[in-house]
């Protein structure tokens, strides 16, 4: 009887209440402010505010609301309230701060929230599109497509191996890690923390045993951009079969899946080596049509198989897993809603367990990138959902940066902004992951075309942008150009903004690996000279090549003590960076001095130079 209750319930009006009341707190909270905080320039101290007396606050709103809503029809009210509470706070806050770029998504903000006030949130499902016509032409074609993009990034990945231009940091790393595993089983790195650890201490990526069988077969760090490449075009697979099951006709799936592979951040996302994000696109695309296909085995495996990427990832699953959830009892699908359950709860529990086995066995979790919004006195993940509910202006004060907003713009101009387009409000729920892991961040890398955070995000964003297209094509019925045009024109900004953001990196680097390939050869063959069984220290750019050596150091990072326990010492004197770490000051530019002094004085004798180019010592 209470959960046919309980399934009875109007949930959209609960959920309606809800942020109605959140949102009251919120002015109330702020109202409480010292006025120094209230400028927002420093974090809000919402840890002075009892939990207690917040929720008993909560909960007495959330009441009074439920209440009356059982004695009027208050649904218009509450929207227009929900609207009326963001601009309260908007307005006082604006009292104490203009900067403009805060004021642009204080706008957006407002804007959403009128949108909602005037038309409450859309019902029902857009009707089934015909899917007439062949689809194998576009299938072809997509195909064709999906091969020059991996000729691409393979092409890309390589020169920058064979080129040596791919560093400890990430490509070495990994390429020993998978060598050990090709060993021992084990991730296994010398390289990642300056001394024998597994990788499982920095991230829990059980994932890349996934591709330990072709290390085997092929053993060479070349072989890793291979695959980080092929991983990443097999995308376009789960991203047709999804935009069939959402019943869009062949031609709108080949530009769907034309506007995945023209992204920026798709191919952007491998500037820097090799990442076991690279997973998250394919991964996400499948579990999003495992759960639309109504396949629940699949949706498990899926599933499991993204929260093995890394720890972090269970944060996507999570989120996909309250998306469903929601959108369950909105529309009172009880298949949506235990799917929902299920992803969510092992979603946490994947989490919790990844964080327990950092925080205890390993280097601990990366909560710093939030720093911004913890509390000063509480730093930690736990202060920082504290202050996004109790100061959710201080988030809009965080995104508001130019080089965010900038990043923002660029991600979503090519999907046509399809993501915003939607009035069923529960599909904003997609979007935390963008705002997660690159608005509300403090590290710069996270918000930048060229690193591989953005393939998680794009998989959630590809997927909103195909729910609201499906909505939009029964107004635009019979009008195949356009709907095909609109597409079309979100790959060629795509293109465009890959142009002059990405191609121009990978450019430099093909370059730099064809007009200097008989140097970089001999370099390799010089490497091959340190045996195996060796003691190695080495430059960033020569880790990759020392992979299959015993202990590897990297000498940007290592201890004068490893250095020196270090048989061979391998380095590239043209490159000052790797020498800066042994500055004896800040402002003194002796690094190399010092570490030329430190091998002359133990005993080091110069065995192999290369011109410019590489340099290795032996310990007499």
């Amino acid at each position: 009887m209470f959960f046919k209750r309980l399934r009875d319930l109007d949930w959209g009006a609960v959920l309606r209440r809800a942020v109605l009341a959140w949102l009251a707190v919120a002015l109330v909270v702020y109202n409480l402010l010292p006025d120094e905080q209230k400028l927002l320039y420093i974090r809000p101290d919402v840890g002075a505010f009892h939990p207690a007396l917040i929720a008993a606050l909560f909960a007495v709103l959330f009441s009074v609301l439920c209440l009356a809503g059982r004695t009027w029809h208050t649904a218009a009210l509450e929207r227009w309230g929900i609207f009326a509470l963001c601009l309260i706070l908007a307005g006082e806050s604006v009292l104490y701060r203009q900067d403009p770029l805060y004021l642009v998504l204080l706008g957006c903000i407002l804007v959403l929230s009128l949108v909602y006030a005037v038309g409450g949130r859309s019902g029902g499902e857009a009707p089934a599109e015909a899917r007439g016509g062949s689809s194998l032409p576009w299938l072809l074609l997509t195909a064709f497509g999906a091969g020059l993009v991996f000729v691409f990034l393979a092409v890309w990945g390589l020169s920058r191996v064979r080129g040596y231009s791919a560093s400890t940091f990430d490509f070495g790393l990994f390429a020993q890690m998978f060598h050990k595993m090709s060993v021992t089983g084990r991730q296994l790195t010398t390289l990642e923390r300056d001394g024998l650890l597994s990788h499982f201490a920095v991230h829990v990526s059980p994932i890349w045993y996934l591709l330990l069988p072709f290390w085997l077969i092929w053993p060479k760090p070349e072989i890793l951009p291979i695959l980080q490449a092929a991983v990443l075009v097999s995308a376009v697979i789960p991203l047709w079969l999804l935009a069939k099951r959402l019943d869009l006709p062949p031609l709108l799936r080949c530009l769907a899946c034309a506007v995945l592979l023209a992204h920026p951040a798709f191919s952007g996302g491998i500037g820097y080596d090799i990442h076991e994000n690279c997973f998250l696109t394919p991964l996400l695309l499948w579990l999003f049509w495992a759960v639309e296909a109504k396949r629940p085995g699949l949706t498990a495996l899926f599933a499991v198989l993204t929260c093995a990427v890394k720890e972090d990832a269970p944060v996507y699953t999570a989120v996909f897993g309250v998306y469903l959830l929601v959108r369950g009892l909105l529309g009172r699908e009880d298949r949506d809603r235990n799917t929902g359950l299920c992803l969510l709860g092992g979603a946490v529990v994947w989490f919790l367990g990844a964080v327990a086995v950092l925080r205890n066995w390993g280097e601990g979790t990366m909560d710093w990138r939030y720093r911004e919004l913890m509390d000063l006195q509480n730093p930690s993940l736990l202060s920082v959902v504290q202050t996004v509910l109790l100061a959710p202006l201080r988030a809009v004060i965080v995104a508001a940066k130019p080089e965010k907003l900038l990043y923002a713009v660029r991600f979503l101009a090519p999907l046509l902004a399809l993501p915003l387009l939607t009035r069923k409000q529960e599909r904003y729920l997609l979007l935390i992951p963008f705002l997660l892991y690159h608005l509300l961040c403090s590290n710069s890398y996270q918000y930048n075309l060229l690193f591989q955070y953005g393939f998680g995000t794009l998989a959630f964003l590809l997927y909103l942008s195909l729910l609201n297209l499906r909505d939009l094509l029964p107004r635009l019925r019979g009008r195949t150009a356009v709907r095909a045009g609109a597409l079309l024109a979100a790959a060629m900004l795509g293109l465009l903004i890959f142009s002059k953001q990405v191609l121009p990196q990978a450019k430099t680097y093909v370059k730099r690996w064809v007009d200097s390939r008989e140097d970089w050869a001999r370099v390799g063959e010089v490497l091959e000279t340190v045996p195996r069984d060796a003691t190695v220290t080495c430059c960033t750019y020569y880790a990759q090549g020392l992979c299959d050596r015993e202990v590897v150091y990297d000498l940007y990072y290592t201890t004068a003590e490893h250095l020196l326990e270090s048989e061979y010492v391998v380095l590239q004197p043209m490159y000052e960076l790797d020498f800066k770490h042994w500055n004896s000051s800040p402002e003194a530019a002796d690094g190399r001095q010092i570490v030329y002094a430190l091998l002359e004085e133990n005993g080091y004798r110069l065995i192999a130079k290369e011109g410019g180019w590489i340099e290795i010592y032996r310990k007499e």
